[in-house]
This record gives structure tokens, C-alpha cells and sequence, in this order.
């Protein structure tokens, strides 16, 4: 997740949105490593983020982005505010089903 964080920070474009899902196969560095995740993209300097998933909604508290407890609020979310127009990143673990949002977008 780092690694795409990297890249779609070094990608040219005004408008710019993360949208991350839990990373499911980590054990116990789980939170740790979902913690990390807020310093790589802060040291990146991106600002629109989405994070979804009982992780991130665990360690997310006092973070300044977005925080989705599971896809459903996701989707409820973005019913209502549509990103026309916006570079997307959308990562995750296969078990968060993000494919789910693609509709939405």
C-alpha cells in the first residue's frame, strides 16, 4: 500500500483522492501497520482521503481524513458526493470488496 501511495503521490494532477481499505493479512502488526499508513500519506501530502474498514476505523481516531467503519457507509457516502473529476486511488485487501464503489464513481 505504501508503494501505490508513493506513486499516485508523484502523478500530476490537481485533483486528487485516496480511497484505502483495510489491509486484512497483516495479524498482529495490523494496527501498527494501519497507523504507519497515516504517515505515508501524510508524508506525501495527500489530503483527500477515504479510509474504510474496521481497522482504520479503529486507529484513525484524531487523524483528519475520512473514516468509513465498512463498505456499506462507503457507498452511502459517495451516493451523495460523487468524485466526477477526480484521480482516484482505490486500495485494499480483496476481502473489503472495493469493487463494490466502482459504480459509484
Amino acid at each position: 500500500m505504501r508503494m501505490a501511495i508513493e506513486s499516485f503521490s508523484a502523478v500530476k494532477a490537481v485533483n486528487k483522492i485516496c480511497i484505502l481499505g483495510d489491509m486484512l493479512e497483516l495479524g498482529d502488526k495490523s494496527e501498527e501497520e494501519h497507523i504507519k499508513i497515516h504517515k505515508v500519506l501524510n508524508d506525501n501530502n495527500l489530503r483527500n482521503v477515504l479510509l474504510t474498514g474496521p481497522i482504520f476505523s479503529k486507529v484513525s481516531a484524531g487523524f483528519r481524513f475520512k473514516i468509513f467503519r465498512d463498505i456499506n457507509r462507503l457507498k452511502e457516502f459517495l451516493k451523495t458526493k460523487p468524485l466526477k473529476g477526480n484521480h482516484i486511488l482505490i486500495k485494499g485487501s480483496r476481502g473489503m470488496a472495493l469493487e463494490q464503489i466502482y459504480e459509484l464513481l
